[in-house]
């Protein structure tokens, strides 16, 4: 009796098993899509379908937005919001619609001839002939030229003119960054490193900073500052310059920028401030570099030989 029981009970269990699987095969058979389907439901929202068969709803399809752009979708895409990218602003750019956004700011110009995406630089000339590379994505948020904007990496050039201003030599022949180290030649000949972030700031030459500190004066005497803006100051650097025609005396420059220079010290030697022979017209750039080894209150005639045989022989 209970092996009949259990071949009944496994009889319904096979039997109601075979039914749920019909009712599956004709539910899908029942939902399966057609092209007249999709179509219909397509155009409902005022798209229009343009491919004429359907495989899947994976499968992309072709279809026109209201406005006429066509682009294309599957239909699962479509059936969950997925619409016009044109429209939405999310279409990816050609470099013809790039080069005619670029070239509607005057004077720019889109020198590179293929796009990729918003993040890929492109190069740009701006009104003034500057070369740069920009993404688009910047470009469109606004970026422009950044030497016209005072913002570009500096130069080779431009680092090597702002370093022999100051009586230094660059021997670096490239330049990275600021970070980076040059090799710098001081007025004097010492060879020493230092990026051209410091340089800026003011770092020098170690050696002849170094040589200055040690030039004290004797037995702890101290010197105070005086003004030498005095008509007799005035009066004496005016004679020293005129004498010396206007000439550094050490580079022999014309320069714009001239010092006259108190040969022996003007803190130590009050008796020879205004004497015309004791002064000497040098450039800027001399007479800082020679302050720079010898110190601001203890330069002698003996230092400023030795400068000009270190500088130039």
């Amino acid at each position: 009796m209970k092996n009949i029981l259990t071949d009944i009970s496994l009889e319904k269990t096979v039997q109601s098993s075979l039914q749920l699987d019909a009712e599956k095969k004709a539910r899908k058979k029942h939902t399966r899509h057609t092209i007249e389907s999709v179509r219909a439901s397509v155009e409902s929202f005022g798209y229009k379908l343009i491919s004429t068969q359907y495989v899947s709803v994976m499968k992309k399809l072709d279809i026109s937005c209201p406005l006429g752009h066509r682009y294309s979708v599957s239909y699962s895409s479509f059936q969950v919001g997925a619409r016009c990218l044109e429209c939405a602003g999310l279409k990816k750019h050609t470099i013809d619609a790039v080069k005619q956004y670029i070239e509607s700011f005057k004077g720019y110009r889109l020198l590179s001839t293929t796009y990729k995406n918003n993040s890929t630089k492109l190069d740009i000339l701006c009104p003034k002939e500057h070369l740069y590379k920009v993404t688009y994505a910047c470009f469109q948020s606004g970026r422009r030229c950044p030497e016209c904007a005072g913002n570009a990496k500096h130069r080779l050039s431009n680092v090597k003119r702002h370093i022999e201003s100051f009586g230094y030599r660059l021997r670096s022949t490239t330049y990275k960054d600021i970070e980076t180290k040059l090799d710098i030649v001081c007025p004097v000949g010492h060879n020493y490193k230092a990026n051209y972030g410091n340089f800026q700031k003011g770092q020098r030459c170690a050696e002849c900073d170094d040589i200055s500190k040690r030039r004290t004066m004797p037995d702890g005497e101290e010197w105070e500052p005086r003004c030498r803006q005095t008509k007799a100051d005035r009066a004496w650097a005016r004679a020293v310059k005129k004498r010396d025609g206007q000439i550094c005396q050490i580079c022999f420059s014309p320069s714009k920028k001239l010092h006259a220079h108190h040969i022996e010290s003007y803190a130590r030697n009050p008796e020879l401030r205004t004497k015309l022979s004791n002064g000497i017209t040098l450039c800027v750039n001399c007479h800082y570099a020679l302050h720079s080894r010898y110190g601001q209150t203890t330069a002698t005639r003996a230092d400023l030989e030795e400068f000009t045989r270190l500088k130039y022989f």
